[in-house]
């Protein structure tokens, strides 16, 4: 499921490329993109990781 998570951001981040160069680049800025489904992708890594770490435990979301 990580994998596929993974794969789809790397999609999403091409298209987004690809959109980026026929775009004006003030329409639709890179870096912003690129921070924000990075902060996506390490929520979700550490929920992940968390909910199968505290699974068994006392911790539960």
């Amino acid at each position: 499921m990580l994998m596929l998570l993974h794969y789809c951001i790397r999609g999403e981040l091409q298209q987004q490329m690809i959109s980026s160069n026929l775009l004006d680049s003030r329409l639709m800025p890179m870096p912003l993109i690129i921070i924000i489904l990075l902060c996506i992708y390490i929520f979700i890594s550490v929920g992940i990781c968390l909910l199968l770490h505290y699974q068994h435990g006392w911790f539960y979301f």
